[in-house]
């Protein structure tokens, strides 16, 4: 069995009374319990069945009317009385039904909002009548695409007692029956082709039970391996999950699993610190180690949680993560939902958090991250400290394939990622520094402006970066039409065991095909600006610097810059 190794460096040879690793080494638990105390209610006061509702226009008023009908349709107008034909349902709203007339399918994906507050409302009052009613609806059953599937294994654990048999026969059937063709959270890519269909077991032989080009992001995948392993432990042994038998399911998905967190390990994590996407990927895990009865999965379980809070955590400055991300963004002024995760926690930022609601999830987990984690997030270490680090290509297919490095002071943090190709281009944060402020961090990027915001990579650019000091170029990137073949030549005696294991379109001999190249090819123009703060002006200005020749530089607006000698020199609280 895997243990939670990644702390281990951290360890001194000092005996210890208890083992550090151990979650009851935590050492706020009133505090956290405080933290957590109101969250129940307020997850529950942000309502449900609303979303997943028809919508449309009273034909003599204009205005909005909501109800549980299908496209075509007769509904009554509650303002005037008058007849009329629903229309398209929109996104989340129903799709079809059954004989007896109820709704077996929505779109979209509703219960990635609505199931908690439901969960969280049976949770404080198991008399609600209207929870109930809504979390059984055939269509709301038969949810088990990734946000869903990982919701209803927190649900079920929770309050499926609160139902009778047929209920759960019903729960069950759906699980069972589980495989679609559709992008349920994907919007206008909903129905576009996958070469194979969606389940909650997934494909065998490929990274967490998806193929690399449709088979899901890694925060996907994982909701779903990790509800069809908590599902084969929970469910009857005569039941099937997505078509497999429970005791299959069982042994293909924690075999994936498996290897995912080993992989964690040796060739380190294709969607790292991402700040958008871990705390689905946590959630997930939490499922497991709350519910599973199984003590293996239940380790398991508590090695992807350790390693998820101590690996961010190393990065992270007054609440918000610095340095690069895979998937991210700069940290936004409000709260995320893992800035949010973090505080309950650990209680780490000068935001005001007064109002922010957690996930039901950690709201009623039992899992709590050890003492060594709560010193690492918390900075309880020596400081400066700095840190280099190999990531593989999204996939984990190819170690080496990205360098990272980030360096952390007592009072700031500043990191980035040298990229060797452009992939995921419009999602990932290449290089950020996070300060201490007094009632929030405060964030600060920058580079090429192609994507028109503090995200994304950019082919015109490139940053090396050292301790405190970080250099970003920016340039064009097309070379000499003579100088590809030298290029490739080069490529072609190079040693194979470098930063040179690139896709297929990335390496040299294809140089006309690279997505550098795709990205970048165009010549950079001069960039003029606005003349006056009229409107007109600054979108222009704003239109024509996608492809201009210049870097921009992105910080907080209660940091004003002052210009001395033609430098400009910045100065916030604490740095």
């Amino acid at each position: 069995m895997l243990r939670s190794l990644i702390l281990s460096v951290f360890i001194s040879c000092a005996a210890f009374a208890q083992n550090p690793w151990e979650a009851d080494t935590y050492p706020d638990e009133a505090g956290f319990k405080r933290r957590i105390e109101p969250m129940l209610q307020r997850i529950a006061d942000q309502g449900f069945g609303i979303r997943s509702l028809a919508v449309s226009k009273c034909p003599d008023t204009g205005l909005p009317v909501k109800t549980w009908a299908l496209e075509g349709e007769m509904i009554i107008s509650p303002y005037t009385g008058r007849a009329y034909m629903q229309g398209p349902t929109g996104y989340f709203g129903p799709k079809a039904r059954n004989e007896k007339g109820e709704i077996i399918a929505f779109g979209g994906d509703p219960l990635k909002y609505d199931l908690s507050p439901a969960a969280a409302k049976l949770l404080l009052d198991p008399g609600d009548t209207k929870a109930k009613a809504f979390l059984s609806i055939p269509g709301n059953l038969r949810q088990q695409y990734h946000f869903a599937c990982s919701n209803w294994a927190r649900a079920y654990p929770l309050i499926g007692d609160q139902f009778s048999d047929p209920w759960k026969a019903q729960f069950f059937h759906w699980i069972s029956e589980y495989e679609e063709n559709r992008r349920p959270s994907d919007g206008e890519r909903e129905f576009s082709h996958i070469s194979h269909p969606h389940n909650l077991v997934g494909q065998e032989g490929e990274l967490l039970g998806g193929n690399p080009f449709d088979g899901g992001t890694e925060n996907h995948k994982t909701m779903w391996r990790t509800s069809a392993l908590l599902y084969s432990q929970l469910m009857p042994d005569s039941a099937t999950i997505s078509g497999y038998p429970v005791q299959d399911a069982e042994r293909i998905t924690k075999q994936m699993l498996r290897d995912y967190l080993k992989k964690l390990l040796y060739v380190g994590n294709g969607e790292y610190d991402s700040e958008v996407y871990y705390p689905y990927t946590i959630k997930s895990f939490m499922n497991l180690y709350d519910f599973s009865p199984d003590p293996e999965t239940k380790e398991l379980a508590k090695f992807a949680l350790d390693f998820f809070f101590a690996t961010y955590g190393l990065k992270v400055v007054d609440g918000a993560i610095a340095g690069a991300q895979k998937r991210g963004y700069l940290a936004d002024p409000k709260p995320d939902m893992m800035d949010v995760m973090q505080w309950a926690f650990f209680n780490n930022t000068s935001r005001n958090m007064d109002d922010v609601v957690t996930t039901m999830h950690q709201a009623t987990t039992t899992y709590r991250p050890n003492e060594i984690i709560w010193n690492i997030v918390r900075k309880n270490l020596a400081v400066p400290f700095e840190s280099r680090i190999s990531r593989p290509f999204y996939h984990m297919d190819y170690p080496h394939a990205f360098a990272e490095t980030f360096y952390c002071s007592d009072n700031f943090a500043m990191g980035n990622m040298q990229m060797t190709i452009v992939d995921n281009p419009n999602q990932q944060m290449v290089w950020s520094a996070v300060a201490n402020g007094t009632d929030g961090p405060l964030c600060f990027s920058g580079g090429h402006p192609m994507r028109g915001s503090t995200s994304g990579h950019s082919p015109y650019t490139q940053t090396l970066h050292s301790k405190g000091t970080m250099i970003l170029f920016t340039a064009p990137t097309k070379p000499e039409r003579a100088d590809t073949a030298s290029i490739a030549q080069t490529y072609k005696n190079t040693p194979r065991n470098n930063l040179w294991i690139m896709p297929k379109s990335e390496q040299p001999e294809n140089y006309e095909i690279s997505h550098r190249q795709k990205y970048g090819a165009d010549a950079l123009h001069g960039v003029d600006p606005p003349e006056e703060m009229a409107a007109e002006e600054i979108a222009r200005f704003w239109k024509e610097s996608i492809g201009s020749a210049s870097s921009w530089f992105y910080f907080p607006r209660k940091v004003k810059p002052v210009l001395k000698n033609g430098n400009y020199f910045l100065e916030t609280e604490s740095v």
